[in-house]
Formats: C-alpha cells, structure tokens, sequence
C-alpha cells in the first residue's frame, strides 16, 4: 500500500474464526470500506474503542512503527463478499476503487486466481517454499529466489515433453509437476539423462479434469522438523 501498489487478497469467511468475524457485517453479499488504525499506545482512548484501534505490542516487528518512530499507522480497506455459490460465500480485502471495479468485477478477479493458486502451491508444497531452512532475511530471500528458479524451470521441461493423447480414453492427461519436478531434481543432480527424464516425465500423467472442485478443508499449520523439510 505504501508503495502504491494495488492487490485483491482472499480471507476467511465472517461466519470462520478469522479477522472479519470481529467485525459487525452483514451476512450477505456486501462492499464495504473499513478503518483502523494500528498503534503502540495503551491510553484510555485505545482501550475505549476497540472498534477502531488495534494494539501492537512494542516486541511485535512492524517496519511502519519502529521504535522509537511513529506510535500510530491509520490503515483503510476495501472489504468485499461474494457469493460464489449458492449459500457459499468468498471475502476478499483490496484497495482497488469501487468507482472502477464493481462487485462483479472482483468476482470476476475472483474466478481468474486460479492458476496463481495453483502456482503458488506448487511453489510451497512441491518445490518446498513452506519452510525455510535459514533465519536472516538475506538468506531467506536467497532461497525465495532459488525456489522460484526451480520452479520456473520446472515448468518450462516439463512443458516442452510432449504427451500423447490416446483417443480411448476419457480424459486428456498432462504431466504431474511434483513427479516431473523431483526427476527434474535428479537430472540437475546428474543422477539420470536428459532421455530418462524425459520418460520418466511422460509416464508420470495424470488426467485433466475440468470444472473440478472440492470443499476447502481448514487445517491448522504445522511445524516440519529441519531434517524433513525439502533440500
């Protein structure tokens, strides 16, 4: 936001236990702009309008309040919900104006994020972005850097195998990413050629099936011990 760029960021239902559930908002389809301003403070003020203040404790890192800076960042969003389905509801928080993109032009941004998601959890769950191995930012970045490589690269061999159709079968198939990744990995290695990777890559298919979806099952997240997580 400081920098002036704009976003559209999915959150959890007012009906969840996430941030929305504390405020007072319809249940239903709505649009609305919300306030608050975060700050260092414990005066009077603060503790008599919840509604509008939200405390930061001073060991909490917020780069906009450093210590010894300002005590107060007034933040203002846009809150949307949408009816996806019926009786099934997504909110998003943005800053994009209203005055441009309607309540149906967010739900339209809405159906288009799906191969972002779908990106970004190959990223996290296949390339292994879900923990880091290092704890100085420097180094975090590095590997940040180093999975997005990895990942890019990933998509463009794979991408470039060609995969037979076969006219008897129901669906089309296309190469799983997380078998063609970890062969990928081999092959960087120097553990197989490029012919076998190439195998390996078009026997490792999986069917694509359009219009798919399931129920979105929150679960709570978990730590992986150093020697599990993904070199």
């Amino acid at each position: 936001m400081e920098n002036g760029q704009k976003f559209v960021i999915r959150c959890k239902d007012i009906r969840s236990n996430g941030i929305l559930s504390t405020f007072e908002l319809p249940d239903s389809e709505f649009d609305q702009k919300i306030k608050r301003i975060l700050t260092r403070k414990q005066t009077n003020e603060v503790k008599e309008h919840p509604e509008l203040y939200k405390y930061f404790a001073w060991n909490i890192n917020f780069e906009y309040m450093p210590k010894g800076g300002a005590e107060e960042y007034p933040i203002e969003f846009r809150v949307v919900r949408i009816e996806v389905k019926k009786g099934e509801y997504e909110c998003l928080i943005t800053n994009l104006p209203p005055e441009k993109f309607s309540l149906d032009d967010l739900k339209e941004l809405y159906h288009l994020r799906w191969n972002e998601e779908v990106g970004f959890r190959k990223l996290k769950y296949t390339i292994g972005m879900l923990d880091f191995h290092s704890k100085k930012r420097k180094f975090i970045r590095q590997e940040i850097y180093g999975a997005l490589i990895l990942h890019n690269l990933a998509a463009l061999m794979i991408h470039a195998v060609p995969i037979e159709q076969k006219k008897d079968k129901k669906y089309e198939y296309k190469a799983n990413f997380s078998i063609g990744t970890t062969n990928i990995k081999k092959f960087l290695k120097r553990k197989i050629g490029a012919r076998e990777l190439e195998e390996r890559i078009k026997k490792g298919l999986i069917p694509i099936r359009p219009d798919r979806c399931y129920k979105r099952n929150m679960r709570a997240q978990r730590v992986h011990a150093f020697q599990h997580r993904p070199a």
